[in-house]
């Protein structure tokens, strides 16, 4: 049975596509749902890591690019949603899990870029 909270979305004319983030990370994956001619901008800073992402990040030394290329750091789904239905999105979802806007889809050439950098000090 499909999550309760993607179930209240599917219906949504605004919602666009949605890529689940496993090994490959953010960019991995995103890249897949993305048509040659739009791109995805991603602020980094708007991440919101988990406890054993910072803890990875802490003890392994490992570079954010790493973490980023391997682990989803928190981010375990990303749904694509026009700007006009985002917030209608957003506040169905936050009834069953943290839910936040992330980045921008563009025109492009179907690439997924970074912006800033994760604050990966506790909160």
């Amino acid at each position: 049975m499909p999550n309760k909270s993607i179930l209240e979305i599917l219906e949504d004319p605004g919602v666009h596509g949605m890529a689940h983030i496993t090994g490959g990370g953010i960019k991995g994956n995103l890249c897949r749902i993305l048509p040659d001619n739009l791109c995805a901008d991603i602020d980094l800073s708007k991440l919101k890591p988990l406890p054993v992402f910072r803890y990875i990040h802490k003890i392994g030394n490992i570079e954010e690019a790493e973490m980023l290329s391997t682990f989803n750091c928190g981010v375990g789904l990303i749904v694509v949603a026009s700007e006009r239905h985002s917030k209608q999105v957003i506040r169905k979802i936050s009834k069953y899990h943290d839910c936040y806007e992330i980045g921008r889809i563009r025109k492009g050439n179907g690439s997924v870029s970074f912006h800033h950098h994760i604050n990966w000090e506790i909160s």
